[in-house]
């Protein structure tokens, strides 16, 4: 075969023949993430409720609590630490289990936002 089988000499006497007919042969062409995430979970504490919460006014459940729907503050999940000591109703895409338990007992509910 004149100038070897395939694609040898693509480096070296077919480097003309290269450049002319296949230019984009050789390097990178791109990446496809397939892990599905959108981005970084931003995560909020239950002891940063309080703080979040202070001042606004929230709209209230049939039963009187206060309804905190977090994806309107930018937060996607809910973490159990710290403290809270009053009844709020809370919806998250994500909610630890540790906060549940936290809120159960304070007297409010923890609730998938859909």
């Amino acid at each position: 075969m004149r100038g070897g089988a395939g694609a040898a000499g693509f480096h070296k006497h077919k480097w003309s023949w290269m450049i002319k007919n296949e230019p984009d042969h050789f390097g990178k062409h791109g990446f496809i993430r397939h892990s599905g995430t959108t981005g970084p979970i931003q995560a909020i504490n239950i002891g940063e409720l309080s703080t979040l919460i202070d001042g606004k006014v929230l709209e209230k459940d049939e039963k009187g609590k206060a309804v905190l729907d977090l994806s309107t503050y930018g937060y996607d999940k809910l973490l159990g630490a710290g403290k809270i000591d009053f009844p709020i109703t809370v919806k998250a895409n994500f909610i630890t289990e540790k906060a549940k338990e936290k809120i159960k007992a304070a007297g409010g509910e923890a609730i998938k936002a859909e």
